[in-house]
């Protein structure tokens, strides 16, 4: 409820989804909101989208422009909950043989280089990685995650140059 509630008045706020900035942030909340309901709650399909209208009603009389912009909101919303599912069972499975793998091997920390590639790749950030893995009493080698980061910023810079 609070993740769609924040999303709600980021997006009537004028906010989009993006990389960086509150669009980051709003970004982030829609994945792990999106992860839960598929993973715990069986939400196959969009679903945050469709709270819209009801966090619009609740909250319009002091934010009238949830009411407004309430058909922009869900569509926006929509729209990102189903680009992140495409990616996001592939992902799942991905993490979970990682996780398994590590653990056979009696380690309790993800490879940062790995756990990187699942937001280079599937668009995980590092926070919903780090949830998943502390959800199996395990964390993500940070140091790693922030090397494998700046390899990959370095080889971008290195393609825009050529």
């Amino acid at each position: 409820a609070d993740h769609v509630r924040a999303v709600t008045s980021g997006f009537a706020d004028g906010a989009l989804p993006s990389n960086e900035g509150r669009g980051d942030v709003l970004r982030r909340l829609i994945r792990r909101a999106s992860r839960y309901g598929r993973q715990s709650l069986g939400m196959e399909d969009p679903f945050l989208c469709r709270l819209v209208p009801t966090v619009a009603e609740i909250l319009g009389d002091a934010f009238p422009e949830m009411r407004q912009r309430a058909e922009h909101v869900a569509y926006v919303l929509e729209s990102e909950e189903k680009a992140f599912a495409v990616t996001l069972d592939k992902g799942l499975v991905l993490f979970e043989d990682l996780a398994r793998k590590m653990l056979s091997e009696g380690m309790q920390s993800i490879p940062g280089d790995a756990a990187f590639d699942l937001y280079a790749t599937y668009g995980f950030p590092r926070d919903l990685v780090e949830l998943m893995a502390r959800e199996r009493t395990m964390s993500v080698d940070g140091q790693g995650w922030d090397r494998a980061e700046e390899a990959h910023k370095a080889a971008s810079r290195g393609e825009r140059k050529g």
